[in-house]
């Protein structure tokens, strides 16, 4: 996978319509042994690496992304680490053309973070995007030795818990006063307050500072849903991707104003998880072919949405 653009791939798969990052755990579809031949004669973590293989070959062509949950392999220990490795493998070999994003969440000092790039980037781990939790202590200069990856993908968090979602930071008037006047970030234009919710803030934070390489991205959850608009406005203004997490074929009249929120001028600039839980409990029906024809519900529920002109 060397010598690849994560976003110039990511805009590949846009072009053909792929808009749903199908998730890769340790079974997390609960795909049944018997959909596997020859699975009597094989090892747990054989069954694990032909089921996964299954689900990328009936993926492939509807996937816009593969989204690894590495602590749901790391649990395991080499067992689980041999099968992520093989899962990379198969990827790789059965669609070369899907990018690949790792679900980390790292959020250590700069120096460790530099080790986890070399891991995660290098040819033992090599994906083209990952998930990071925000440092707002340190930020950009804790987070920069993935920054500073111009070819790789950044998506940072700003799902969080329900108490930290709730959480008004301060900013100054004179801020405030001054992106309105250079119109740089539209959401604000109006506010009388100092106080912005702290998802929103986050944003604006890698949106303005950590993003000079082009290359970050922000993950939002449906739980979101009274900052979105906001979030979203400031992706969007910025061109950074948005990682939806919660949103399914199921989601109603909440897929379709999460899509509206998220979609850029050319009705892309999103990705939608799926399944929206990545817990290995999750159990769909399990066959490769059960979970082809969920993908393609979604992707064609998007793509009914994303395209709805604006009013």
């Amino acid at each position: 996978m060397s010598n690849r653009n994560f976003r110039q791939i990511l805009d590949r798969q846009w072009a053909s319509g792929n808009f749903v990052c199908v998730s890769l755990g340790f079974n997390p579809w609960g795909t049944p042994t018997s959909q596997i031949s020859e699975s009597k004669y094989m090892s747990p973590r054989q069954v694990e690496i032909a089921s996964s293989r299954a689900i990328v070959e009936a993926t492939r062509d509807l996937a816009c992304a593969y989204y690894l949950d590495t602590a749901s392999y790391e649990e395991r220990g080499n067992d689980g680490k041999f099968v992520l490795t093989c899962t990379f493998a198969n990827i790789s070999a059965i669609a070369p053309g899907v990018p690949v994003i790792m679900d980390t969440k790292c959020a250590s000092a700069g120096r460790t973070n530099a080790k986890y790039v070399g891991s995660i980037f290098g040819a033992y781990y090599p994906v083209d995007a990952v998930t990071l939790h925000p440092c707002l202590d340190s930020g950009a200069k804790t987070l920069q030795p993935f920054l500073e990856r111009t070819d790789k993908g950044i998506f940072v968090s700003c799902s969080m818990a329900e108490e930290f979602r709730k959480l008004q930071v301060a900013i100054s008037m004179e801020e405030v006063s001054s992106l309105n006047r250079a119109n740089a970030v539209p959401w604000l234009s109006g506010i009388a307050t100092t106080q912005i919710p702290m998802p929103v803030y986050l944003a604006h934070t890698v949106a303005e500072t950590w993003n000079k390489n082009k290359n970050c991205g922000i993950v939002v959850n449906l739980d979101l849903s009274e900052g979105l608009w906001q979030i979203s406005g400031i992706a969007r203004d910025r061109d950074m991707p948005i990682f939806i997490l919660g949103l399914d074929a199921q989601s109603g009249d909440k897929a379709k104003d999460t899509i509206l929120a998220c979609r850029n001028s050319r009705g892309e600039g999103f990705i939608v998880n799926f399944p929206p839980k990545t817990d290995s409990a999750l159990k769909c029906s399990g066959s490769p072919e059960t979970v082809r024809k969920e993908v393609e519900e979604l992707r064609d529920l998007i793509n009914q949405f994303r395209l709805i002109s604006p009013r």
